[in-house]
């Protein structure tokens, strides 16, 4: 049986990976990693996860609509007024509460 390989030696491979994909970044909430999937970053947990939430959502929507045909095209003004009034940290925040509201109904040990 070979042995599986390990991250030894490979520590400046990963030092690069970071430092290129907080260049992706730059100041964006969000990032697809191509073959990886999605990296969402915000000023608190709540708002990052809700980020990562709803980027799945739009992921898993972009792939249905392509699956039945040629979807949409948003105008690039409305996706960005849509983006301005609902990406960031107050909206985010306010809208995962609920969320951890049944997260802390349903795992009240979670954090223990």
């Amino acid at each position: 049986i070979r042995d599986s390989s390990t991250s030894r030696g490979l520590g400046d491979v990963y030092k690069r990976q970071g430092i290129n994909i907080a260049k992706a970044l730059d100041d964006k909430d969000f990032v697809i990693l191509q073959n990886h999937g999605i990296l969402t970053t915000g000023t608190m947990v709540d708002t990052a996860i809700w980020y990562f939430l709803n980027m799945e959502d739009a992921c898993k929507s972009q792939l249905l609509a392509e699956a039945v045909g040629k979807p949409l095209v948003i105008p690039h003004e409305t996706a960005c007024a849509t983006r301005d009034y609902v990406a960031n940290d107050l909206p985010a925040y306010v809208s995962f509460q609920p969320t951890v509201d049944v997260l802390w109904e349903e795992e009240p040990d979670l954090l223990d």
